[in-house]
């Protein structure tokens, strides 16, 4: 058995190797998965890259801006997209991939800025397209999130699915002004969830095979919100 400091889930002075990879450790307490280099587990050394929206490109190659009026491209050494959408219980998008992309691994950083804790929620959808829908990962500064996905109803609007609904999970670190990391890798019909390094949730759903991958951010009703994002990748998973 390798040993590693502490759990990062649930603070565990132990973690344990998992099998034959001893870099990849689960903690005998809750089970949370971590790598021992602070690493999400199955690393993309040697995989292929999809696409990777640089923001210090002016022309955004690869990449389209939706609602433009509410985004401000931040360029510099520490480059982002930052959303400022006024209250709405709605998500809008705010940056699609021109590609649409079938098994694909997503990369993001998160950082609330404004906004009422209670309501705004930030993160991106995966395998989507317009008229059909899409999965949608999101997190809240309240250490929340929710995984789910748009389908078509008898009607041909677009209906929200739950699959994991807002469970909190102190990987996430709460407030504002902070960063954190959202993965999501979808192969097959296989779904993972990884935030800041920690393995939390992983399904099988077979809704949606292929899309574009984008930018989400809802502002909540009481309060408008200001949001910025940052290091969007997409690795072929």
């Amino acid at each position: 058995m390798t040993s590693h400091s502490k759990c990062p889930s649930c603070g565990a002075p132990h973690t344990h190797s998992l099998h034959e990879d001893p870099t990849v450790l689960r903690c005998a307490y809750c089970g949370t998965v971590v790598n021992l280099f602070g690493r999400t587990p199955s690393h993309t050394a040697g995989a292929a890259l999809l696409t990777r929206a640089d923001f210090n490109d002016p022309k955004l190659t690869g990449w389209e801006k939706i609602n433009a009026k509410w985004v401000e491209i931040v360029t510099g050494a520490d480059p982002c997209l930052i959303g400022d959408l006024p209250s709405s219980n709605r998500v809008h998008f705010l940056l699609r991939s021109s590609g649409y992309f079938e098994d694909q691994d997503i990369r993001l950083k998160v950082r609330f800025l404004k906004g009422r804790l209670e309501d705004v929620r930030a993160g991106f959808c995966a395998r989507y397209r317009d008229g059909v829908g899409g999965y949608c990962l999101l997190i809240s500064p309240k250490q929340t999130y929710v995984l789910g996905f748009y389908s078509v109803d008898e009607a041909g609007g677009l209906v929200w699915n739950t699959l994991v609904d807002l469970p909190f999970h102190s990987a996430l670190k709460p407030g504002l002004d902070q960063v954190n990391e959202m993965r999501m890798t979808l192969k097959g019909t296989k779904i993972t969830i990884y935030l800041n390094g920690v393995l939390v949730t992983s399904i099988l759903n077979d809704a949606h095979p292929f899309g574009q991958t984008h930018l989400a951010l809802e502002p909540g009703s009481h309060a408008g919100a200001r949001t910025a994002f940052s290091d969007y990748i997409v690795y072929e998973a």
